[in-house]
């Protein structure tokens, strides 16, 4: 009944929100009728998407989750901040109701505040709260959240002052709020079950919905301060600080019955209390019940809205404590049972279609809430999600085989591949147990420097590979006789794996292209390309449709079938193992598979690999002089070296299915470099590119290292003040046997020419 309450509120222009801080998953309240903005009824909704394709001019996609009778229920549409507000109402109430233009919707509202304050509220909510009574104590709260309701459904619109509704409201929460602090106060103050249970019912007043919707704004509509029970939590926190964070004296009640505090009081929090605030969510949520994760995630990520929601919501990232709360939620995360799926909290459904209602009941409760703490965060909170995460790598790898966590677990793994940071140190790696038994069977036949040498290949891997992630793929590769026998959740997990061990391979040689060669080395004895490409081809789609739909330059969703994994599993490998792939092509791909694989690479992978190269050439900062241009059409990059006034040039040309087909060097200069010198260096280009998986950065990197080299030690000719003769692009090669320098030739003959002498120039 109380959804249908949407009244009208004016002067709305006080709740405007920045366009600039808004972002993905955020609640709002859309203006349905643009006529007249400030004196309509706001609809309910969750931005879906941020558009900034016409930046500074945002705009949003938004999904419309409820509102007044003629507007459609579920829709999705497209609008801009100017129809945003972030409150369903004014904070402007002083009005009594007969100045308020009161609707038929309004007056239903009015009747629903009178109605809850005489029947419920002041029954079970006005006399001494009190949990002695299971009956009245379970009614207590159902009256709590009734009283919620009111507020954040009805406004509180109606006259205020002695004996209305909202002096009734007003008076309840003020006189648990003080029964609360006054038990806070005494010396020996004991969160016991009676304290709880008041925290519990001030919490659900003022939001903190559990058979109800979140609702945030509470303690404005009621004009409360909820300032006295932060300060006295604060306080106890101070004292027991240690017990809380070493788990001793404090049992999970006391832990639930804090964090519904801190809900409670969200409103109240300042800058001031921001260090302090992460630091009580921290200890609040780095232990927990392992047979209660449901309402304990629930009430965590519910906390951590509240105070994001807060004054804090600036500066986050520069409180380690913010980066431990983040921590904690993701091994919580890691920790729920996948069973569980009954849960105290479920208000969230009564919003819904009946559709998404049931498809969300076939999942534990705390799933949803955690995906959308996660996009709706991850974002802004980048650095704060790439500790976390690393943090707990191997459990989010253990994940990759849960059909329900598997892809929250696989995008969380994106943060840790994209900071180029090892896993593990040197001294803290320890080789997998299947992978010690594995090099044991490999270094039986290696002699003893070959056996060293994969043997701090796999060391490297160690460092930049979770050994979860490790047992995964040679686990894959050891079950090679039972591909067509595995289930198809096994292989996508395998596959999710795989993809996941690529990234951590890029990552590995962003910071070093050593790593990756060894972990290539590790990848090649395992027999893993044969294995991945016997699982994926019969089960991708590489056909020219397919070709045209996929979104390799994205990123894999939840909603993506097997084939679309399979087919970015094939795409991921020839990007960043091609020259594995080319051997495998040439020695194990039967033929009816060439002609598919040739013509994938050549019309997916390979223009999306050269793209990504080049943006990754424009971003490079370690170039020095050295010049590089290329094209997606022509397919040809050609890399410039500037010394003085000259320039030493080579072309590099990628046919349309490389890495199938070898790239060519060609050297358009020779610059005063012998032909010799020129063809040593184009070998080791084409070497690196076509043979070691090398990038043509890298590649190019390398022939300016060689370059250098060169010139390594030349002093300029004391004539032109260079070392390559702008002329004749020589060196200098004629020796003065009196001051022992060189000196190009042309340059001594025009010198000895204009000054007429024939003596030393110094």
């Amino acid at each position: 009944v109380l959804l249908e309450v949407n009244p009208k509120y004016n002067n709305v222009s006080d709740d405007k929100i920045d366009p600039n801080n808004i972002t993905e998953g955020d609640r709002v309240w859309y203006i349905s009728n643009n006529t007249d903005p400030d004196n309509c009824s706001r609809v309910s909704a969750t931005v879906l998407k941020v558009h900034t394709d016409d930046y500074p001019n945002l705009y949003f996609t938004i999904r419309v989750e409820g509102g007044s009778k003629g507007n459609t229920e579920g829709s999705v549409r497209q609008t801009v901040a100017s129809r945003l507000r972030s409150r369903q109402y004014s904070l402007n109430l002083t009005k009594s109701s007969s100045q308020l233009n009161v609707s038929e919707s309004d007056a239903f509202a009015l009747s629903i505040e009178d109605l809850v304050v005489d029947k419920v509220a002041k029954e079970y909510l006005t006399k001494k709260v009190s949990c002695d009574d299971d009956k009245h104590a379970i009614l207590s709260q159902v009256a709590a959240e009734c009283i919620s309701i009111v507020i954040s459904r009805c406004g509180l619109k109606g006259k205020s002052g002695l004996g209305t509704s909202r002096y009734e409201i007003f008076q309840i929460v003020s006189s648990i709020q003080d029964e609360i602090c006054t038990l806070l106060e005494l010396e020996s103050a004991q969160i016991d079950e009676h304290l709880s249970f008041l925290i519990r019912c001030l919490s659900l007043i003022l939001g903190g919905g559990q058979f109800a919707e979140n609702a945030k704004y509470n303690c404005e509509i009621l004009r409360f301060s909820s300032t006295p029970l932060k300060n006295r939590v604060l306080a106890l926190y101070d004292l027991n600080k240690y017990n809380l964070r070493n788990n001793e004296g404090l049992h999970n009640q006391v832990r639930i019955t804090l964090l519904r505090s801190l809900i409670a009081f969200a409103d109240s929090i300042n800058i001031e209390d921001s260090a302090q605030m992460w630091a009580l969510l921290h200890d609040l949520s780095r232990r927990f019940d392992s047979n209660n994760t449901t309402d304990y995630m629930l009430l965590c990520i519910r906390a951590y809205d509240a105070i994001s929601g807060s004054a804090l919501r600036e500066g986050r990232e520069e409180i380690s404590s913010h980066e431990e709360v983040v921590s904690n939620l993701i091994e919580i995360f890691i920790c729920a049972s996948e069973r569980e799926i009954e849960t105290n909290f479920v208000g969230e459904y009564f919003s819904l279609e009946i559709d998404d209602v049931v498809q969300k009941l076939h999942k534990p409760s705390w799933f949803e809430p955690f995906c959308s703490f996660r996009s709706k965060y991850s974002r802004d909170m980048r650095k704060s999600f790439c500790f976390g995460s690393k943090n707990h790598v191997e459990g989010l790898c253990q994940c990759l085989h849960s059909p329900l966590k598997q892809w929250e677990s696989y995008h969380l793994l994106e943060f840790v591949t994209s900071t180029s940071e090892e896993i593990y140190s040197k001294e803290e790696v320890i080789v997998p147990a299947t992978t010690a038994i594995n090099l044991t069977k490999w270094g039986a036949d290696l002699d003893e420097e070959d056996l060293s040498e994969l043997e701090d290949d796999i060391l490297v891997c160690g460092r930049w590979i979770p050994r979860q992630l490790m047992s995964s793929i040679e686990r894959w590769c050891s079950e090679e006789h039972h591909i067509h026998e595995q289930s198809e959740n096994s292989i996508k997990a395998n596959m999710l794996s795989w993809i996941v061990c690529l990234s951590f391979l890029d990552s590995a040689a962003s910071c070093d292209m050593r790593n990756k060669g060894s972990i290539i080395s590790y990848i090649k004895k395992l027999g893993m390309i044969k294995v991945m490409f016997e699982t994926v081809l019969t089960r991708s789609e590489l056909d020219e449709k397919w070709i045209s739909n996929m979104n390799t330059s994205g990123n894999l969703c939840s909603k993506a079938t097997l084939s679309q994994i399979a087919t970015y599993a094939v795409f991921r490998t020839v990007e960043s193992v091609p020259t594995l792939c080319k051997m495998w092509w040439t020695d194990y791909c039967i033929r009816s598979q060439q002609k598919v694989m040739s013509k994938f690479v050549e019309h997916r992978v390979a223009p999306e690999t050269l793209r990504r190269e080049l943006d990754r050439i424009n971003k490079a900062s370690n170039l020095g002089e050295l010049e590089i241009s290329g094209s997606c059409v022509s397919r040809e990059i050609i890399a410039s070296y500037s010394q003085d006034e000259c320039q030493l040039s080579v072309l590099i040309r990628i046919p349309p299915s490389f890495p199938l087909r070898n790239a060519e060097v060609d050297c358009k200069k020779t610059l005063g470099i012998s032909e010799k010198r020129w063809r040593l260096w184009s070998l080791q280009i084409m070497r690196m590119l076509n043979n070691e998986d090398g990038s043509i950065l890298d590649a190019l990197m390398l022939w300016k290292q060689n370059v250098d080299k060169e010139f390594e030690g030349v002093e300029p000719c004391p004539v032109c003040y260079s070392v390559l003769c702008v002329k004749t692009h020589a060196m200098p090669n004629l020796e003065c046997k009196t001051c022992q320098n060189r000196f190009h030739s042309s340059c001594l003959y025009k010198w000895f020419h204009s000054s007429g002498k024939s003596q030393c120039v110094i």
